[in-house]
Protein backbone atom coordinates (compact mmCIF):
# COMPACT_ATOMS: atom_id res chain seq x y z
CA UNK A 1 0.00 0.00 0.00
CA UNK A 2 1.26 3.45 -0.91
CA UNK A 3 0.71 6.23 1.58
CA UNK A 4 1.46 9.89 1.10
CA UNK A 5 1.40 12.43 3.86
CA UNK A 6 0.53 16.09 3.44
CA UNK A 7 0.88 18.38 6.42
CA UNK A 8 -1.83 20.97 6.73
CA UNK A 9 -1.63 23.89 9.09
CA UNK A 10 -4.50 25.30 11.06
CA UNK A 11 -7.59 26.54 9.28
CA UNK A 12 -7.20 30.20 8.32
CA UNK A 13 -9.87 32.45 9.82
CA UNK A 14 -11.16 34.83 7.19
CA UNK A 15 -14.34 35.82 9.03
CA UNK A 16 -14.14 38.93 11.17
CA UNK A 17 -16.84 37.54 13.47
CA UNK A 18 -19.28 34.65 13.38
CA UNK A 19 -22.83 35.85 12.83
CA UNK A 20 -24.38 32.40 12.83
CA UNK A 21 -26.28 33.05 9.61
CA UNK A 22 -23.47 32.92 7.04
CA UNK A 23 -24.71 31.83 3.63
CA UNK A 24 -22.32 29.48 1.90
CA UNK A 25 -22.55 26.98 -0.90
CA UNK A 26 -20.41 24.12 -2.13
CA UNK A 27 -18.22 24.57 -5.18
CA UNK A 28 -15.68 22.50 -7.07
CA UNK A 29 -12.49 24.49 -7.52
CA UNK A 30 -11.13 24.59 -11.08
CA UNK A 31 -7.68 23.11 -11.68
CA UNK A 32 -6.31 26.52 -12.74
CA UNK A 33 -7.04 27.98 -9.28
CA UNK A 34 -4.43 25.84 -7.53
CA UNK A 35 -0.94 27.08 -6.82
CA UNK A 36 1.40 24.55 -5.26
CA UNK A 37 -1.53 22.16 -4.85
CA UNK A 38 -3.69 24.55 -2.82
CA UNK A 39 -6.31 27.24 -3.45
CA UNK A 40 -6.17 29.57 -0.47
CA UNK A 41 -9.05 30.70 1.73
CA UNK A 42 -9.92 34.34 1.13
CA UNK A 43 -9.66 34.03 -2.66
CA UNK A 44 -12.55 35.49 -4.67
CA UNK A 45 -14.12 32.69 -6.75
CA UNK A 46 -16.34 32.84 -9.85
CA UNK A 47 -19.18 30.48 -10.83
CA UNK A 48 -16.72 28.15 -12.60
CA UNK A 49 -14.54 27.69 -9.51
CA UNK A 50 -11.74 29.91 -10.81
CA UNK A 51 -10.05 32.72 -8.91
CA UNK A 52 -11.64 35.95 -10.12
CA UNK A 53 -10.67 39.24 -8.50
CA UNK A 54 -13.33 40.92 -10.65
CA UNK A 55 -17.06 41.61 -10.72
CA UNK A 56 -17.60 38.00 -11.84
CA UNK A 57 -16.85 36.72 -8.31
CA UNK A 58 -19.77 34.89 -6.69
CA UNK A 59 -18.16 34.28 -3.31
CA UNK A 60 -15.05 34.13 -1.14
CA UNK A 61 -13.38 30.77 -0.54
CA UNK A 62 -14.00 29.84 3.10
CA UNK A 63 -11.18 27.31 3.68
CA UNK A 64 -8.02 26.23 1.92
CA UNK A 65 -8.82 23.60 -0.73
CA UNK A 66 -6.29 21.05 -2.00
CA UNK A 67 -6.08 19.71 -5.53
CA UNK A 68 -6.39 16.15 -4.24
CA UNK A 69 -9.98 17.01 -3.20
CA UNK A 70 -11.10 20.14 -5.07
CA UNK A 71 -14.41 20.45 -3.22
CA UNK A 72 -14.80 23.58 -1.15
CA UNK A 73 -17.29 26.16 0.05
CA UNK A 74 -17.65 29.81 -0.79
CA UNK A 75 -19.17 32.44 1.44
CA UNK A 76 -21.84 34.22 -0.58
CA UNK A 77 -23.60 36.43 1.93
CA UNK A 78 -24.50 37.48 5.45
CA UNK A 79 -20.94 37.39 6.74
CA UNK A 80 -18.21 39.83 7.71
CA UNK A 81 -14.92 39.13 5.92
CA UNK A 82 -11.67 40.04 7.66
CA UNK A 83 -9.85 41.59 4.70
CA UNK A 84 -6.46 41.56 6.41
CA UNK A 85 -6.66 37.84 7.18
CA UNK A 86 -8.06 37.02 3.72
CA UNK A 87 -5.18 38.91 2.08
CA UNK A 88 -2.57 37.40 4.40
CA UNK A 89 -3.74 33.90 3.52
CA UNK A 90 -4.56 34.22 -0.19
CA UNK A 91 -2.11 36.95 -1.15
CA UNK A 92 -4.93 38.76 -2.97
CA UNK A 93 -6.02 42.32 -2.29
CA UNK A 94 -9.75 42.26 -3.00
CA UNK A 95 -10.68 44.53 -5.88
CA UNK A 96 -13.54 46.99 -5.24
CA UNK A 97 -15.45 45.24 -8.06
CA UNK A 98 -15.53 42.06 -5.94
CA UNK A 99 -17.05 43.95 -3.03
CA UNK A 100 -19.65 45.51 -5.30
CA UNK A 101 -20.50 42.10 -6.78
CA UNK A 102 -21.08 40.68 -3.29
CA UNK A 103 -23.40 43.26 -1.67
CA UNK A 104 -24.56 40.94 1.15
CA UNK A 105 -21.01 40.53 2.44
CA UNK A 106 -19.32 43.11 4.64
CA UNK A 107 -15.58 43.68 4.38
CA UNK A 108 -13.63 45.06 7.34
Amino acid sequence: MKVSVKNAGSTPEILKRELGAEYSKPITIHSTAFSGGVCKAGSPIDKDGKIANTASAVGILWNDVYDTNPNGAIICGYAVINEANAKANSGITLDPAVKTALPTLSFE
